[in-house]
């Protein structure tokens, strides 16, 4: 089984993707590849305020508990997973990724992301 810096390595292997990461609930990076390196502080924190807000919502709804969340900005797309009880899987890519590739990605790697972060 690949490791996790191995695993959120290959989703870089796709088009457009330039990084991924796995932080915890509180922000701190658990494990992290970029193409360039990256400040993960700031995407920390837009990951985990968009997610208490969506959280939020999907209570309010009854839709809970939310699963995935997507963002896109002018030039750049972000999709934040919930695996396991405490993290987020985060890949960011630039405006031209393909978003159902990225996706069917995290669900082919999410069991052993999860397994890994239980260890």
């Amino acid at each position: 089984m690949p490791d996790l810096d191995q695993i959120l390595e290959n989703f870089c292997r796709l088009d457009h993707v330039f990084g991924a990461a796995v932080f915890d609930s509180n922000g701190f990076v658990i494990e992290k590849f970029f193409v360039d390196e990256r400040e993960t502080d700031p995407l920390a924190e837009v990951i985990l305020r968009s997610l208490q807000a969506g959280q939020q919502i999907a209570e309010d709804l009854g839709k809970a508990p939310l699963t995935q969340q997507y963002m896109e900005f002018a030039e750049k797309q972000i999709t934040a997973e919930v695996v396991g009880d405490n993290f987020v899987l985060v890949v960011l890519a630039g405006g031209g990724a393909n978003l159902g590739r990225v996706r069917l990605e995290i669900r082919k790697n999410r069991g052993a992301v999860e397994r890994l972060l239980a260890i």
